[in-house]
């Protein structure tokens, strides 16, 4: 292997011009760093899309959080209604067992929060949550103590206390707020899927273009490696002929000096 200069005066490796092999590596490379950033491009898409699918199932179960806390504060005050009316300790103890449930659930949704506007709207909510929870305590206490009487007067009255209707407002307003979240978080997670899938279009593409490429370069090698195959044995046959030839031609020259030498001593003698 080494360089050669050809008749045309470029320069060859291998009998083949220089400029087309470095052309080749360069396309190559080329080809290697588009498919390398194409690659990287669609891994960023492709993150941005699970973000995006991330965020919109934070939202679904912010709003599913919230009516969970509702359904909680809404049984734990029947539980209380019913331990009002029955004194029965154990329907105490699981309106208090709910209570405590709303509380952690509001400290989950809290902490799922993502806006600022949510966040304001689930302090609120815990406010009235905790002047809520003052009123019912007190009507349990006086239950405990066998004060029924008062103390279903106080349920009754509960019943049209602003703190009830502050906290259904306010959870309709979080989950409204994570519905609009939602929305705008959908439109951002179909950008980013569609985004993806096009870049994994277009990876794909380039993918099976250089398949194609190198499969066609690669047949291009074999016919050039045939073809000279079959140039070296010409080679070899033109060679074995010239040889051939040259050996004749040397045979007939001695005949023919032998022939003038014996003829020149038959006209001596």
């Amino acid at each position: 292997m080494g360089y050669l200069v050809g008749m045309d005066g470029e320069s060859h490796f291998e009998g083949r011009p220089r400029w087309r092999l470095w052309l080749g590596i360069l396309i190559a490379l080329l080809a290697a760093a588009t498919i390398v950033a194409l690659v990287l491009m669609l891994g960023a898409a492709t993150k941005d899309r699970d973000d995006a699918l991330g965020s919109r199932q934070q939202s679904y179960e912010a709003m599913i959080l919230a009516r969970s806390l509702d359904a909680s504060i809404g049984q734990a005050e029947a539980f209380l209604g019913r331990f009002v009316i029955s004194g029965d300790k154990d329907l105490g103890r699981q309106y208090l067992d709910d209570w405590r449930r709303a509380g952690t659930q509001m400290d989950a949704l809290d902490q799922m929060a993502t806006t600022p506007k949510t966040k304001t709207l689930i302090a609120r909510l815990r406010v009235a949550y905790v002047a809520r929870g003052t009123e019912l305590s007190a009507i349990a206490l006086r239950t405990n103590y066998g004060q029924n009487p008062a103390a279903l007067s106080k349920y009754y009255l509960a019943g049209k206390s602003p703190t009830l209707g502050q906290i259904d407002g306010l959870l309709e307003a979080v989950i409204e707020s994570e519905r609009d979240i939602l929305a705008a978080r959908g439109v951002v997670a179909d950008a980013s899927i569609k985004r993806s899938n096009n870049l994994g279009l277009v990876v794909s593409f380039f993918g099976l273009l250089l398949v194609v490429s190198a499969a066609v370069l690669g047949w291009a090698a074999v016919l050039a490696w045939r073809e000279r195959q079959l140039e070296e044995v010409r080679n070899a046959d033109l060679e074995f002929a010239v040889t051939e030839a040259t050996a004749e031609l040397r045979a007939e020259m001695a005949s023919r000096e032998e022939t003038e030498a014996k003829l020149r001593q038959a006209q001596k003698m």
